[in-house]
């Protein structure tokens, strides 16, 4: 661009001359290529990090790759446009190489970029798969131990459910709390998680308007479970 506009004026300004010169328009687009980079780089990559646009590695991969993950990806692409500005102010389109030289360099961005996107999209979506098939088989297994927290404001539906309750072989430990306006009662239940939507529909069912808050238990220390109806643990009420 600068060689169609400026050359012309020679004949006004000889030390316009230079702009003939391969090598002083290829050192000012490289210098053209750093600035820009300088002066628009640090907020793209910011902008990537706040997008969480960054970089995968793999656990199993060598030690010294674990420094690179979270590094910002696709910021080739960038680059990649910082020379075709630099290009478009220093070079003379009118030569063929140049043409073969810009397509080769998009040629190859664009296979970079494209290896960043999948590699992106392919992990987004094991990702979620991952989690999808691990809550599908967590519900469907329900290892482990689950704890209920049920606040009920009648006294007597909550001492007829205690009763209830261990009846269907369910432990439970009631409290009276005090709310802030009024007295209430409240159940404590630990069982396994198979039977937590067992539990959970029958207080529905039978105590409605109550509040019920379910919590998986992660550790449990103490003789504080036996076995129980239908084999199951049960935590001892009181």
């Amino acid at each position: 661009m600068f060689l169609k506009f400026v050359y012309p004026l020679v004949k006004f300004f000889t030390p316009l001359n230079v702009f003939q010169y391969l090598s002083f328009r290829g050192a000012y687009a490289a210098l053209t290529t750093l600035l820009i980079c300088y002066l628009f780089g640090p907020r793209i990559i910011e902008g990537l990090r706040q997008l969480k646009v960054g970089q995968s590695v793999r656990e199993d991969g060598p030690a010294t790759h674990l420094s690179k993950t979270g590094t910002p990806t696709m910021g080739g692409l960038f680059v990649l446009l910082s020379i075709i500005l630099a290009m478009l102010f220093w070079t003379d389109f009118s030569s063929g190489k140049v043409w073969l030289v810009l397509g080769a360099l998009v040629a190859f961005g664009l296979v970079g970029f494209l290896d960043d996107y999948l590699k992106g999209v392919i992990y987004a979506f094991s990702f979620a798969l991952g989690n999808f098939i691990g809550s599908m088989l967590d519900d469907r297994l329900a290892f482990g131990l689950c704890s209920l927290q049920v606040v009920i404001s009648d006294p007597e539906k909550a001492r007829s459910a205690v009763v209830q309750l261990r009846l269907l072989g369910f432990g439970v430990t009631s409290l009276d709390v005090h709310g802030r306006y009024e007295d209430h009662c409240m159940l404590l239940m630990t069982m396994q998680r198979k039977r937590c939507g067992e539990a959970v529909s029958w207080i529905e069912r039978n105590c409605p308007g109550s509040v019920i808050t379910v919590s998986d238990v992660k550790v449990q220390h103490g003789s504080y479970l036996r076995k129980g109806g239908k084999g199951g643990l049960l935590r001892i009420g009181k």
